[in-house]
């Protein structure tokens, strides 16, 4: 791009099935290098380096990239519909060490944003929090549908989506006011997230869309990725929110355990009743229930104190 004037950049052009390198208006985009992509036409110069998905740049040496990206030789790049082989450009820097962080503002230095995972010792040991990612510059604001990725989704303005099949648009938050579209500020999308091979309690608090019953979340009996109206202990709270989200286990609502199941098995993360005990789901009233079970309290189960104070199926 430095051999270009005018605003111009070095931008890659499929010719017959021959690379070009050509100086040219940036492609009417926001993607940069450094940000999430999956097609070169995604990114301002056309290249999209297929190993680390990230928008790139034709480079001679490191000062031709941002920060967050190296000058790397031999790599692949997505340009029209091919892939070619053996470019010099700018790719993710895998040395940066993890930052912890909690808005976009904390990684501005790096070119990244507040939007991956990582184990990260907050002077409590290990946690898995979040911490300075790829930028995506996706188009989806909250509550937007999003699919792939839990984090660094390309899908998502916030790069945070709750389910990697069937998800929604989240981002990090420190109460209700921080969300919108009716979505409530609550604990974390997943009781534990896996980082460096070791599966630890995921930190923070993101926006999530309130329910009352499976219905209201779009769930249907046999499909395995449709949501699910869950329980979440919110720490700061301390109380039970219901909210849409993944399912846990497998087992639809009425489905009686068998032998070493238990709730962690069923779709909602909710059983009543004993021997046997069934898979059950919040509920308002007996129509939100299978036939063989009637809407009644929970079991008593406490967050910071606090009983839980929804109704879900029960036996009859």
């Amino acid at each position: 791009t430095g051999d270009c004037v005018g605003g111009e950049v070095c931008r890659a052009r499929n010719v017959g099935g021959v690379l070009q390198r050509v100086c040219g208006r940036p492609a009417p985009t926001t993607k940069v290098p450094g940000v999430r992509c999956a097609l070169g036409s995604e990114c301002t110069t056309g290249i999209c380096d297929v190993a680390t998905r990230q928008c790139s740049a034709f480079c001679l040496d490191e000062g031709d990239c941002p920060t967050n990206q190296n000058c790397t030789a031999n790599r692949s790049v997505s340009l029209g519909g091919a892939t070619f082989p053996g470019q010099q450009v700018c790719t993710g820097d895998n040395s940066l060490p993890l930052l912890a962080c909690t808005t976009n503002a904390d990684c501005a230095a790096r070119n990244q944003a507040c939007d991956a995972i990582g184990a990260v010792d907050l002077g409590v040991g290990l946690v898995s929090t979040t911490v300075c990612g790829t930028r995506t510059d996706g188009p989806g604001e909250l509550g937007a549908a999003c699919d792939e990725r839990i984090t660094e989704n390309v899908d998502c303005a916030s790069g945070l989506c709750d389910d990697p099949q069937r998800g929604q648009c989240i981002a990090l938050c420190d109460g209700d006011a921080d969300c919108s579209l009716g979505l409530i500020c609550t604990d974390a999308p997943l009781g534990n997230f896996t980082t460096g091979g070791v599966s630890r309690p995921l930190a923070g608090r993101f926006c999530a869309e309130p329910c009352t019953t499976m219905s209201g979340c779009g769930f249907a009996l046999g499909d395995p990725d449709s949501r699910i109206c869950k329980r979440r202990c919110d720490d700061v709270d301390t109380r039970f929110e219901l909210v849409c989200g993944p399912p846990i286990g497998t087992l639809d609502p009425g489905t009686v355990l068998a032998a070493g199941q238990d709730a962690g098995d069923c779709r909602s993360g909710l059983s009543a009743g004993s021997s046997p005990s069934v898979c059950s789901q919040p509920c308002v009233a007996d129509a939100d229930c299978p036939a063989t079970m009637a809407c009644g309290n929970p079991s008593t189960t406490t967050c910071g104190g606090n009983t839980a104070a929804f109704k879900i199926c029960r036996p009859r």
